[in-house]
């Protein structure tokens, strides 16, 4: 393995792009889990489960056709939003047992995140750019 110091500097800026998006990507999972616990809390309280089966295939059919138009495997989105959905629902769970406390992404961290999207958005053509999703709430 090369030690950091003799990688090249192109290298270097690389995997600091990529350490950017991670975080970014990151971020956005923490607010769509705070969002899905939300809108579970809503369902729940009306009396309807934790899971929506029928919300769940249309998230993950508007998933493959976002992929498609991002030249992503529709397989992959759909491995990746269903990770994020089971992660969720498993969330609820724990939460209406009080096994443990939820943890929410902090309103500070709105701009983070904002900055995140806008970074990894910028670079993609403008077809391809995500709507904004991130409440000033």
């Amino acid at each position: 393995m090369t030690e950091p110091a003799r990688l090249p500097p192109a290298l270097i800026e690389v995997r600091a792009r990529l350490e950017e998006i991670d975080h970014a990507l990151l971020l956005l999972v923490a607010a769509r889990l705070e969002a899905a616990d939300l809108a579970i809390r809503i369902r729940t309280a009306r009396g309807e489960k934790v899971s929506d089966p029928a919300q769940e295939r249309r998230v993950l059919s508007r998933a493959r056709l976002w992929a498609e138009e991002a030249d992503l495997p529709p397989a992959l989105a759909e491995t990746i939003l269903r990770a994020v959905i089971d992660a969720g629902k498993e969330r609820a769970e724990l939460v209406q047992n009080r096994t443990r406390p939820v943890v929410t992404v902090p309103r500070s961290r709105t701009t983070t995140l904002r900055s995140g999207i806008a970074m990894v958005s910028s670079e993609l053509p403008s077809a391809k750019r995500p709507p904004s999703i991130v409440s000033t709430g």
